[in-house]
């Protein structure tokens, strides 16, 4: 075992855990010497998987892999993360921008590709749950339309702003009536959420616990929505530090990395010919948004928006950076959407599916004629 680059730990999911045993087993393979995974054997009419933080909680893995040994798709995903393989994923944050990873993912499955891996930050990590909670690109559409659009028309989560402008509330609530109680180490497509310590000024990687819980953390934008105390730390948006996680991908997934960036460069222009305003009442600005009949554009922008674009400035700044670390990096063109645009949610899917089908034809082809040693179609290693 000294000598393996791979020990896995193979067990059936409704065993005992003797955690004695496998602490014995990888006592002499120090972590250092060979990557040490976990695979969870289930029973072929298993719906969803259940029990792996009994099996994590022992401790000496790195990863885990849920198994039905009869699904040809399950045997080839293990063989591909073996085999070093394996496609990752990542989606980044951008509000209702983030529409467009729908339609991106439904482009990379007609391309034959499979998922392997996938996370995200903020948006970017809830249409990445959806996906792994095992939902086609049609039910992420009718979800996201359901409680993103004609939710967000007649409810309120409004608050005493001593916190935040919004309780929460809302939030979690849509997040548990599309999650439910599922675990983020219970899904069959491993999967991750990227959260921002503001205790400890640094991004935090989760990829265990509540489903619905780290997505409410990832998209909680200071001011907007209050930071969420957990063991210690207050944690917000994970934009606020790494919009774009390709190296926790790289981390989590030996293979290719896909990365598909909803973030704009440039965003908040004031309307041409604003005046120079060094002093800014708010009281002419409510009766401008209040005025009746009024279609003109507002003259500066609101506090809402000033307060999404803040929280992303310095990774939006990055996320080029990050792009480059990544085998195929897509930025759909969805600049003239804002971050609230939520009802354009058709046009938003349509743009990443079509960007993403070229970048994909291309790639794809460039990756197989020069040899790269991808399977046919990636569907087995």
């Amino acid at each position: 075992m000294r000598q393996a680059d791979l020990v896995l730990v193979v067990a059936r999911s409704r065993a005992d855990t003797k955690r004695s045993v496998v602490e014995r087993l990888l006592a002499n393979v120090p972590p250092a010497l060979a990557r040490r995974e976990l695979v969870l054997l289930h029973d072929h009419d298993v719906a969803w998987p259940s029990g792996a933080a009994a099996w994590l909680g022992a401790g000496g893995v790195s990863a885990h892999h849920h198994v039905r040994a009869d699904r040809d798709d399950d045997v080839r995903r293990l063989a591909r993360a073996i085999a070093g393989r394996s496609v990752g994923v990542v989606l980044s944050g951008g509000g209702a921008r983030g529409f467009a990873h729908i339609g991106v993912l439904r482009a990379i499955q007609e391309s034959g590709l499979p998922v392997d891996v996938i996370g995200g930050t903020s948006m970017g990590a809830i249409i990445a749950a959806q996906w792994a909670a095992g939902n086609d690109c049609d039910r992420m559409v009718e979800l996201n339309r359901r409680h993103y659009v004609a939710e967000e028309r007649g409810s309120s989560d409004r608050t005493v702003p001593v916190a935040a402008f919004s309780s929460g509330r809302g939030t979690v609530r849509k997040l548990k009536a599309m999650f439910g109680d599922r675990c983020v180490e219970d899904l069959w497509t491993r999967y991750f959420a990227v959260t921002a310590s503001l205790t400890e000024a640094r991004s935090r990687v989760h990829d265990a616990g509540p489903l619905w819980l780290w997505t409410r953390v990832s998209c909680a934008i200071p001011g907007l929505a209050p930071p969420v105390s957990i063991d210690g730390e207050l944690l917000a948006d994970g934009g606020i530090l790494d919009n774009l996680p390709v190296s926790a991908m790289r981390e989590r997934c030996a293979g290719k990395v896909i990365a598909c960036d909803v973030s704009v460069p440039i965003d908040l222009r004031p309307p041409a010919g604003a005046a120079t305003r060094p002093v800014l009442s708010g009281w002419p600005l409510l009766w401008e948004r209040l005025k009746p009949g009024k279609s003109a554009p507002p003259s500066f922008p609101s506090i809402v928006e000033i307060l999404e674009r803040t929280a992303l400035l310095g990774s939006v700044r990055d996320s080029q950076t990050s792009g480059r670390l990544a085998d195929l990096y897509l930025r759909p063109p969805v600049d003239e959407f804002g971050m609230a645009s939520f009802g354009a949610i058709d046009r938003l899917v349509e743009i990443g599916y079509r960007h993403a089908l070229d970048q994909l034809d291309v790639w794809l082809a460039l990756e197989r004629t020069g040899g790269s040693g991808l399977p046919d179609a990636f569907g087995a290693a």
